[in-house]
C-alpha cells in the first residue's frame, strides 16, 4: 500500500511540479510506514516476527526514496530524509542485535538459500 502510495504522489508531483511532496510528504509516509511495522514487530514478536522482518526488511528499501530523491536533485529538505534514513539503520541494527537467528532465517527462506 505505501508504494502504491509514493507512486501516485510521483505521478502528482510530475503534474504539479510541487516540491512539498518530494521533500516533505514522501519522506514522511516512509517515516510513518517504517515506525507502524517496528511498532507491530515489537508487540507481537513472539508469535508473527518472522512475517514482519519480511515487512520491515521491504520497508527499509523504501527508505532509500528519500535519500534518492535528494542525490537527484528533486528533494530540498535533507533533515527529514537524514531521519528517514536514520530510522531505517536503527532498525535494521534492531534486527541484527537483536532477532539475528530470526532474521537470518528469514533472509534465508526470502532468497531461497
Amino acid at each position: 500500500i505505501t508504494l502504491i502510495i509514493i507512486i501516485l504522489l510521483f505521478v502528482w508531483f510530475g503534474f504539479t511540479k510541487s516540491s512539498i511532496i518530494a521533500s516533505i510528504i514522501i519522506p514522511s509516509i516512509v517515516i510513518f510506514d517504517l515506525l507502524l511495522s517496528t511498532i507491530l514487530a515489537l508487540i507481537l514478536r513472539k508469535n508473527y516476527i518472522r512475517k514482519y522482518i519480511h515487512v520491515i526488511f521491504m520497508n527499509i528499501l523504501l527508505s532509500f526514496v528519500p535519500v534518492i530523491l535528494v542525490l537527484t536533485k528533486v528533494s530540498s529538505d535533507l533533515i527529514i530524509s537524514h531521519i528517514a534514513f536514520g530510522f531505517a539503520m536503527i532498525t535494521v541494527l534492531y534486527l541484527i542485535v537483536f532477532d539475528f537467528n530470526q532474521l537470518k532465517d528469514e533472509v534465508l527462506k526470502m532468497f531461497h538459500i
